[in-house]
């Protein structure tokens, strides 16, 4: 039998859906609401372990009146749950004439059995309660399963369907589920005529077809969906004039509420707003300023600070490579290398610390590579100062302060903040670098905007380096040759005010999505739970 999985979000919830309805076609089999009860077929097979004694203190009836014909009893009294043998990894081929199975399914082959009939496969430990079925006419289960031969009288697939219905899998026990075979034989259950089991596996295969179908439609919709938003999302990055993109938003913003409906689509569509912030095409550009005053302006201010020693000298870079030279640039706008705007730059410290967070404003502590994210800072990352070492207040985090992380898995590192506010007595670690930039030219939070997306973020991933993808890192002079495109300071505001609104929007938009979610699965798990079978013809 299958069951539903999907894609994470909005995805998953739509088949969560069909999890649940395949649940409750079990579950309607096995009460006999599927098919029709007919004289003809005789009562249900008579049990076969009637003088199994053991019976665990927890008996519960049968949850359901079963059809007159059916047979009433317990587990164990059909069921015997054998213990499988030990074959250990290096034992299993993938050549072999009988398959091995774990505690969830086939691990591999050997060239003997150590059961000889078809038989249902229950998992004991690991998987506890996971069901499979063993067609073939001899098989080896190991030591964390259970095997299980069907008695005379019972179709062994009606087992697959009955099995998947007991809950087995919430019997296990321990930090490592163990299913007890007794808890499993103290269960109630109702066992129907061999015709009408064949009948009822029929109507359940026929049923789980169609959900098969469904699924599939799903995951077809599911694709054309994301399609979609990729299409009007590009529709949007690839807007020729200032008109065509508030053509092209307003068409957008009208389906809002049928494009977004996932966190994956919401996190597209933060980062075409700040694709379109960081090159120039959410607000008009400024008449005034000439780009080659501004750029002198900045060349000047930058020479000041650094003959009065406030700013760090500028090094020689290597040549970009062609494909970090932007071709065309907004009006009014400038292009330059990162170092062109700096004051200064370092990276902090990284002692041995707890893994607890300082306690309060009193108390130094260490910021962790997770306070810093795209766009937002997160003082509460940190790591609190053992009281045997002394700070280094060189490193103190201060507002205006952009952050960019330095070390760490290929996706954790080039992510940048600025810093607006922040508690005293917060250091920088070693796998965080700090800058800052002039002030009264440059904006620290368009910058921080500009170093994660577009042009200078490739430049920036090219040029990560390290022996695996978990372990990257980035240093300081390949970050101030980073490519900028940068408008004057009041336009760069305005862009920062405009991505403000926008991110805003799509907060709203990302916290609308798990009250939607929890109320299809509440409909869900009502429409499958609630359901009264007790009085269905």
């Amino acid at each position: 039998m299958k069951s539903g999985a999907g894609r994470r979000s909005n995805s998953v919830i739509d088949l969560y859906g069909l999890t649940k309805l395949r649940e409750l076609i079990q579950r309607f089999a096995i009460q006999g609401k599927l098919t029709q009860q007919y004289e003809s077929d005789g009562n249900g097979p008579r049990p076969t372990n009637l003088e199994r004694k053991k019976r665990n203190t927890d008996d519960q009836p049968l949850a359901f009146t079963a059809p007159k014909n059916w047979t009433e009893a317990k587990f164990g009294d059909f069921f015997t749950l054998e213990y499988g043998d030990n074959l250990p990894a290096k034992a299993r081929s993938q050549s072999g004439e009988f398959p091995v199975f774990g505690s969830n399914g086939v691990v591999g082959t050997h060239h003997s059995a150590c059961v000889f009939n078809p038989c249902v496969v229950v998992g004991r430990k690991g998987s506890a309660g996971a069901v499979n079925l063993s067609l073939s006419e001899g098989c080896w289960v190991t030591d964390v399963a259970y095997s299980c031969v069907p008695p005379q009288g019972v179709d062994i697939q009606y087992c697959i369907v009955l099995f998947s219905t007991l809950g087995l899998s919430k019997l296990g026990k321990g930090i490592k589920p163990g299913l007890n075979r007794n808890d499993a034989y103290a269960l109630s259950i109702a066992v129907p005529p061999l015709s009408e089991q064949k009948r009822i596996v029929a109507k359940v295969n026929e049923l789980m077809g169609l959900c098969d179908e469904l699924e599939r439609q799903t995951q077809d919709s599911i694709k054309a969906h994301q399609t979609l938003v990729e299409t009007c999302l590009a529709a949007l990055v690839n807007s020729e004039t200032p008109e065509a993109l508030r053509e092209n938003w307003s068409r957008l913003e009208d389906h809002f509420d049928i494009l977004f409906t996932s966190e994956e689509s919401v996190d597209r569509l933060e980062r075409t707003i700040l694709e379109l912030g960081a090159s120039g095409r959410l607000v008009p550009q400024s008449e005034e300023e000439d780009s080659e005053l501004f750029l002198q302006r900045i060349r000047s201010n930058k020479d000041k600070l650094i003959k009065a020693k406030r700013a760090i000298k500028p090094k020689k870079l290597p040549k970009l490579e062609e494909k970090h030279i932007p071709q065309k640039l907004p009006r009014g706008w400038i292009h330059c290398r990162l170092q062109d705007l700096l004051m200064t730059m370092d990276a902090g410290w990284s002692p041995n610390c707890p893994v607890d967070p300082s306690p309060n404003d009193e108390t130094w502590g260490v910021l962790k590579t997770t306070a810093v994210q795209s766009l937002e800072y997160r003082q509460y990352e940190n790591k609190v100062l053992p009281d045997r070492l002394s700070p280094k207040e060189q490193y103190e985090v201060k507002a205006g302060d952009v952050l960019i992380t330095r070390a760490g898995p290929r996706n954790r590192v080039a992510i940048c903040c600025s810093v607006e506010g922040t508690r005293p007595r917060l250091m920088i670690s070693d796998k965080i670098i700090r800058f800052s930039v002039v002030e009264t030219e440059v904006s620290p939070r368009f910058i921080a905007l500009s170093l994660n997306v577009g042009n200078a973020a490739d430049y920036l991933e090219s040029m990560k380096s390290g022996m695996a993808s978990s372990q990257m890192n980035i240093s300081q002079d390949k970050l101030k040759g980073a490519p900028i495109i940068l408008p004057p300071l009041v336009e760069q505001e305005k862009i920062m005010i405009k991505v403000d609104e926008l991110l805003t929007a799509c907060k709203n938009l990302r916290g609308a999505i798990p009250k939607a979610n929890k109320l299809r699965s509440l409909i869900a798990d009502q429409l499958t739970s609630n359901i009264n079978l007790s009085n269905a013809p």
